[in-house]
């Protein structure tokens, strides 16, 4: 009787335990990335600072060929004034950051021509001055990791 008791005690942490982690990971969900389905969240959850997130304000370049993803604004409600190119313009058709746990977090639709949807999820490593994170390639239905570094303003004025 003991024993089926202390069964029942078990099984009833447990529950409690998967509940509370079910209820932590949908509630804070501003993005949901799955294999197939990539979404940012239209009502984001302001849990930000207009200065963390102006910190991704400049011109990045791919650590892999010349693709440029230049962040030209980010307001307070976390949407992006961004523009691609690879080296020619890709339209971006959305463009948002959060933060999350402490790290910023960006995330970048591209729909044109051989971009259909294709998203990049970057974090931004403050100590690198870094983008880091994934580009997700519908067409191909396959996922790159990718680093983005901070094109400097001496670099800018060369070209």
């Amino acid at each position: 009787m003991a024993t089926k008791r202390l069964h029942l005690i078990i099984i009833g942490i447990w529950g409690v335990v998967l509940i509370a982690v079910i209820v932590l990971f949908r509630s804070g969900d501003d993005m949901i990335i799955g294999q197939n389905n990539i979404q940012v969240d239209e009502q984001i959850n302001q849990t930000h600072t207009p200065v963390e997130l102006t910190r991704i304000i400049g011109r990045w370049q791919r650590s892999e060929g010349e693709y440029i993803l230049d962040i030209r604004a980010v307001r307070d409600d976390g949407k992006i004034d961004a523009v691609y190119l690879n080296p020619r313009p890709i339209n971006v058709s959305k463009a948002q950051a959060i933060t999350k746990g402490g790290y910023v977090i960006v995330a970048v639709t591209l729909q044109d021509s051989g971009y259909p949807g294709n998203i990049y999820t970057l974090t931004y490593d403050a100590q690198a001055d870094r983008l880091d994170g994934v580009y997700h390639h519908r067409g191909l239905g396959q996922q790159f990791n990718v680093e983005f570094s901070r094109v400097s303003s001496a670099q800018i004025m060369r070209e």
